[in-house]
Order: structure tokens, then C-alpha cells, then sequence
């Protein structure tokens, strides 16, 4: 498909270029951490029931398939990512290959307690409970942390409703371009997986982001996923995964396979506009 032609877009893209288009129409400031230029709005929040995907651009989505496994596995360490070819993570790791911000590692060991396991164990047991909660932030770490190397997303709610496993997305700060897109992707994966394991569909996602920006290299890639929204008439078919027990547990303990066979499945529906050359990652 080339820039010529409309793609096939989903609500969820729809939503996401009109932020990029109220992002965009900022002033700029500098951020001090990074030192970059960088145009942001807070509070913004994103709900959908379909499969939320980005299809303005190719993001390549083997990613947030092979992150999704490694945060549910629980390792801190980056070889799983690494396996793979990915190195994003090794920015945020220590001497030994870990990584003390991964969400995984937050989830199911920081806190001397699992609570993935215990989430799904309490919503198995009690299928109306409102008491599904992760999270991640670790105060006498990440307070006092002044470095990159402290969670983004920050806060989780898990509830069964009508059938259905929901789930609520706390995001203190979202890298638009390259952040959002992969971060929303991965943790709807996880949630089908989770609801696998408790025998249920997936339901809604709503994702809030108190900073969303968009650095300066960023900026002309941002406005030609506004255009391409502008130009796509035809809405996507739908999409879900079949998953069930045996996936959440090969995912609990790592099997390396399953990114692979997630990816597989999701390539086979996704048909996205071309990538978007240029911005780099800012870390």
C-alpha cells in the first residue's frame, strides 16, 4: 500500500489522530530530562472494545507480542527481549541484564507478592469483585530515582462484567509515536490472555495518559497519520485471539514460542499503512 492509497482504520486510529492533532497544535517546550523539544497535552484517555491496533503506520507488532510474555513471565532480566532482537530495554538495565523497572518484574516480584497470580485468582474465585488492581510504582524507588529507568505505566484495574474481563490502564507519560501504539497493543495481549485463563472474553480497554507528547522528530511523522486518517474510509474487520488456559500458562512461565505463534495469528488479519522512517527513540 503506498501513501497514495486509503487504508482499512479502526476507531481506535481515528481517536489516536485526533490527539496527535491536539498534540500538535501546541506550543513547544523543552523537556529537561531529555533536553529535547517536545509538544504535549494532559489527560487523555482512550476506550474501545475492538482489538487496538495502530494502522496508520506499520509498528511491527512481534514487540509488543514478545514484550506481553516476558511482563506475564515476570523476569527483570532483558535476554528474553534480547532473544528476539530487541534491545530497547537494555538501556534500562543494571551490570547483570536486569531490568528493576520492568513491568513484569513489578507485578509478580518488587512487591514480595504476585499479584498477577493473585488477581487472577481472585477474580476466578469471585467473578464480581472490584478489587482486581495491579501496580507498579515502588515509592523509595522511583521517587528518588532521577534517571529514565522508572515505569511509565503505572496502575492496573482488572473487572469481569457481563461475561467479560475489562480493564482499566494508568500511564503516567506516553512517547506517542513510538510508546502508546506498542504499550496499548501489548497490554490488550496480556488482558486476552488473562481472560483465557479465567474463562472468559475480552472486553473493554480504557487506557488514560496523564502527558502525552510528541518530541520534535516526531512531529512531521505525526501529521502524516493525521492525513492518512483523513484519507481511510473503510473500517477494519474485527479481531481476537483464541486463547485459553494453556497460552496464560506457557506465558507464565516464559515459553518462547508463544510470542511467535501470537505474532502469527495477528499477522494474518493486520494490514497496515507503510512504516513512517526517521524519529528515533528518546530514552
Amino acid at each position: 500500500m503506498s501513501d497514495g492509497e486509503a487504508g482499512s482504520i479502526t476507531q481506535f486510529d481515528i481517536d489516536y489522530s485526533h490527539v496527535l492533532a491536539q498534540i500538535l497544535m501546541r506550543e513547544p517546550t523543552v523537556n529537561a530530562r531529555t533536553g529535547k523539544r517536545v509538544k504535549a497535552i494532559h489527560g487523555v484517555h482512550f476506550k474501545t472494545s475492538e482489538f487496538p491496533i495502530l494502522h496508520l503506520r506499520d509498528i511491527r507488532p512481534m514487540w509488543s507480542c514478545v514484550e506481553a510474555v516476558w511482563f506475564i513471565s515476570g523476569e527483570k532480566s532483558v535476554e528474553f527481549m534480547r532473544r528476539f532482537g530487541f534491545k530497547n530495554w537494555d538501556a534500562f538495565a543494571d551490570k547483570d541484564g536486569h531490568a528493576l523497572s520492568a513491568t513484569g518484574f513489578r507485578w509478580r516480584e518488587a512487591f514480595g507478592v504476585d499479584q498477577l497470580q493473585l488477581v487472577v485468582s481472585k477474580l476466578s474465585k469471585d467473578p464480581t469483585s472490584r478489587q482486581g488492581v495491579m501496580v507498579s510504582w515502588v515509592p523509595q524507588w522511583d521517587l528518588t530515582n532521577p534517571g529514565p529507568n522508572v515505569p511509565c505505566i503505572i496502575a492496573w484495574h482488572l473487572e469481569i462484567m457481563d461475561g467479560a474481563l475489562h480493564m482499566s490502564v494508568m500511564q503516567r507519560s506516553a512517547d506517542m509515536f513510538f510508546g502508546l501504539p506498542h504499550d496499548i497493543l501489548g497490554f490488550r495481549i496480556v488482558q486476552e490472555l488473562m481472560a483465557g485463563a479465567l474463562g472468559v472474553s475480552a472486553g473493554s480497554i480504557s487506557y488514560h495518559i496523564s502527558n502525552a507528547h510528541l518530541y520534535e522528530d516526531q512531529w512531521y511523522a505525526g501529521l502524516m497519520m493525521v492525513s492518512r486518517a483523513a484519507q481511510s474510509g473503510r473500517p477494519c474487520e474485527g479481531f481476537k485471539f483464541n486463547l485459553g488456559v494453556e497460552e496464560w500458562r506457557r506465558a507464565i512461565i516464559g515459553d518462547a514460542r508463544l510470542p511467535e505463534s501470537l505474532h502469527g495469528e495477528l499477522m494474518s488479519w493486520y494490514k497496515p499503512w507503510p512504516s513512517i522512517r526517521g524519529p528515533r527513540l528518546v530514552k
